[in-house]
């Protein structure tokens, strides 16, 4: 996509861009994240359907923003290191380099920028985006964004591995995929180090930052839907009243999502394809989960899932 053309008179533009961007930026920002596959847009919706929280998805703030401007930075340093020994010696102008510090702020100016693109519904308190790999970079965005909130969605690996099989076949199918992925041995191990990767870091990230980061399971979400989505609200501190939560289920429900398809009713073609918990069991057999916990026992241990549970007989994954 190009980048279109404005007829904007400029240097006014400028000046009212540059005080927009301070004002929002005032603006608590909130981050919805965790591994792939775990329910991220299910929170984000439904985080979204409260009057006091606007949740969009997907910004990739940092790893389209920030990787490409720490790069052009670090190309600019050597560059101008360069050219100042080349040609000017002692009497170089530019002689300071642009530290870290700089990469964060012209970070933020660009977040500044694409909020002020948003069209945010009036009085709210909260300006979110949702992006599930912010795991992998939740230190940096606290860094750059200290009144930050973050939002951690947990979900069994087992049953997120199922999803991202499933949706690596979909892709397959509609040419979006050359890898096709036909058995989940392919899946499974590097999915599993990727959702250990999002758990450790965000486990790691809550012990040092307990009053920044709010982590629920997915399958709390389906059991307790009220009482889950309401403690999200209270660490929030916005409206907590039966209504509200209410209305954030109901933004977010998988009925709603799936365009009013009951949970459990499949369609491979759909990126939410099933919506239950457990389904890994009808999947994987023996042989696939003792390679899951051989890898993940330990975090799965940790956020309160069985590991004793076992396949169903005639599991069979299914090209």
């Amino acid at each position: 996509m190009s980048i279109p053309d404005s007829s904007k008179d400029f240097p006014a533009y400028f000046d009212a861009q540059q005080e927009a961007i301070s004002e929002i930026l005032k603006q608590p920002l909130l981050f919805v994240c965790g591994a792939p596959k775990s329910g991220t847009t299910w929170v984000q919706l439904a985080l979204n359907g409260h009057p006091e929280i606007h949740c969009g998805g997907e910004g990739h703030f940092t790893d389209w923003f920030g990787r490409p401007i720490h790069k052009m930075i670090a190309e600019y340093n050597d560059k101008m290191g360069k050219t100042n020994g080349f040609i000017y010696n002692e009497r170089a102008t530019y002689t300071q380099p642009l530290v870290r510090r700089d990469v964060q702020f012209i970070l933020r100016t660009m977040i500044g920028m694409v909020l002020l693109n948003v069209d945010v519904k009036p009085g709210a308190k909260w300006i979110g985006d949702k992006t599930p790999l912010y795991t992998q970079s939740i230190d940096y965005l606290h860094h750059v964004f200290p009144q930050a909130r973050f939002v951690n969605i947990v979900r069994d690996v087992r049953d997120a591995c199922t999803s991202t099989f499933h949706q690596a076949q979909r892709l397959y199918r509609e040419g979006l995929n050359t890898n096709r992925r036909e058995q989940p041995e392919e899946v499974i191990e590097p999915f599993v180090e990727t959702w250990r990767r999002a758990v450790n870091d965000t486990a790691r990230f809550q012990k040092a930052n307990p009053n920044v980061i709010h982590t629920l399971r997915y399958e709390d979400l389906h059991a307790e839907p009220m009482e889950t989505m309401r403690k999200v609200m209270q660490f929030l501190e916005v409206d907590d009243s039966d209504d509200s939560v209410q209305t954030c289920l109901d933004s977010g429900s998988f009925e709603t999502l799936a365009k009013g398809r009951k949970r459990g009713e499949e369609n491979r073609d759909s990126f939410f394809r099933k919506g239950v918990v457990g389904d890994w069991k009808n999947v994987f057999n023996a042989d696939h989960l003792q390679t899951i916990l051989k890898l993940a026992s330990d975090e799965l241990t940790h956020y309160g899932y069985d590991i004793t549970e076992t396949v169903n007989e005639n599991a069979e994954a299914e090209a």
